[in-house]
């Protein structure tokens, strides 16, 4: 009798201790998210499906990330681990020896001391190449300068508004944007406003040599001055090319030479007279 009563005051203290447990546990969600710092962990637990609560749960998911996002492609040798049972080999002058068994290819290697690269694996057999370290090293400068080279864009055409009765200060600042403009190898296209009909489309064009006289050493027509419309006209200026400026300079060196020598003769008909 005495065992059967003591056996259900631990049934009702179990219960009892397993429902304040309960209760327990179940304040945490009653609490907001920043009484305590279990409770913003509990919380985060429950609502998270991933069951990754934070970062420091998730430490593989970041190391993954952090791996791609570093990763880089090399260019490098591949030693003496050759995957593929044939290849085809480039030795170090770029000549092509054919399909290769790897035994072959590593005795080659051994022969001639050089490194083995990896070129390209999407064809069928896989392309390898003979390369020494120096041509390694070229490589891998090659490729570093054309990843930090800019890609070249399409050309920006910058718009300025003019007039023909502009005013000196206000004509030398908006010369001196066009040509912060074409020293970025911008297009700039001129929209000239004639105040005076009645002068005639001549005053407009001459307007427009008076702007390209202003950097003939840098600039030329890209389109050529027309009449938009009455008492309007545009134009597009652009930066020369590397062989126009070449010529522009020869041409500028044979004038002075040409100069140099009428001086000469000027100066030596007057000592005969």
């Amino acid at each position: 009798m005495t065992s059967l009563y003591l056996k259900k005051l631990l049934d009702v203290a179990g219960r009892k201790e397993v429902n304040s447990i309960t209760r327990y546990i179940a304040s945490f969600r009653m609490q907001p998210e920043k009484n305590t710092a279990i409770a913003q962990i509990w919380q985060k637990t429950i609502h998270d499906k991933k069951g990754c609560s934070s970062r420091a749960f998730c430490t593989k998911v970041i190391k993954e990330k952090t791996k791609k996002k570093n990763a880089k492609e090399t260019f490098e040798s591949v030693g003496r681990r050759i995957p593929y049972n044939k290849i085809q080999l480039i030795d170090e002058n770029g000549e092509d020896m054919g399909e290769m068994h790897r035994i072959n290819v590593l005795r080659i290697m051994d022969e001639r001391g050089m490194n083995l690269v990896l070129l390209s694996e999407k064809t069928d057999p896989p392309k390898y190449g003979l390369m020494t370290g120096k041509q390694i090293y070229e490589e891998r400068l090659k490729i570093r300068d054309e990843k930090a080279s800019p890609k070249a864009g399409l050309v920006q055409q910058k718009i300025i508004k003019m007039s023909t009765v502009t005013e000196q200060h206000d004509f030398s600042t908006k010369v001196k944007q066009i040509q912060e403009w074409i020293d970025k190898k911008h297009h700039v296209k001129i929209m000239l406003r004639q105040k005076t009909i009645s002068d005639g489309p001549e005053k407009m064009l001459t307007f427009f040599d008076k702007i390209l006289d202003t950097m003939r050493e840098k600039a030329t027509y890209h389109s050529m001055p027309s009449i938009a419309a009455e008492g309007r006209s545009t134009c597009i200026l652009r930066h020369l090319s590397k062989k126009e400026i070449q010529k522009l300079n020869l041409v500028e060196k044979n004038k002075d030479t040409q100069k140099e020598n009428g001086s000469n003769i000027t100066d030596s008909d007057v000592t005969k007279q």
